[in-house]
């Protein structure tokens, strides 16, 4: 789900943006979260695998906002 997740994110950021995907993973993360309470296995399996693609998008649209946020002098010595 993880690798779903960073595969997509790129066209993702590039189509909605870096806070609207942020934004919808976060709250897709708690919502997927909350049904992975339900006592059967594919709801379980099914929340944790939508769980972990967010946290692909997540990753990898949190990475992009951080390299914007560093100065440029600075990328070359251990930030970004």
């Amino acid at each position: 789900g993880v690798a779903l997740g960073s595969y997509l994110a790129g066209e993702f950021t590039m189509h909605f943006g870096r806070r609207k995907v942020m934004l919808v993973a976060n709250i897709a993360i708690v919502f997927f979260s909350l049904i992975s309470i339900i006592p059967m296995f594919l709801t379980i399996f099914l929340s944790r695998f939508f769980f972990s693609v967010s946290v692909g998008l997540i990753i990898v649209a949190s990475l992009k906002i951080l390299v914007e946020t560093i100065p440029a002098p600075m990328l070359g010595y251990g930030f970004g």
